[in-house]
């Protein structure tokens, strides 16, 4: 009976620790996201950058096999369901800085 408690209360663990450090990578990577977009500028429709400009094109197959998981596609689905990362009919992106938490709007010098 102590097994089976000792067992349930270790896995129980171990899944919140999985959720904690998965929530941490996607904050992180989301931080990265819209990094990327304030160092290119890429914050009004007609200075909008494509995937491949921003470095953000996700990873092919190969690359993904042996490569640590990358959030950063993960982050930038987010913030396009949010409304805060927009898309041109050219397909490029641009990020709406008026939809950012304080604390994560760019830096201007």
């Amino acid at each position: 009976m102590i097994e089976t408690a000792t067992l349930f209360l270790v896995l129980m663990l171990m899944i919140f620790m999985s959720l904690l450090i998965s929530g941490y990578l996607v904050k992180r990577a989301t931080e990265e996201v819209i990094g990327r977009f304030c160092s290119y500028d890429a914050l009004e429709i007609r200075k909008a950058r494509t995937l491949k400009d921003l470095g953000l094109v996700p990873r092919d197959f190969f690359q993904r096999l042996f490569r640590r998981r990358d959030y950063k596609p993960y982050a930038l689905q987010s913030l396009s369901q949010a409304g805060i990362i927009r898309t041109t009919q050219e397909g490029k992106l641009y990020l709406v800085e008026e939809r950012l938490n304080d604390k994560l709007k760019c830096k201007k010098s």
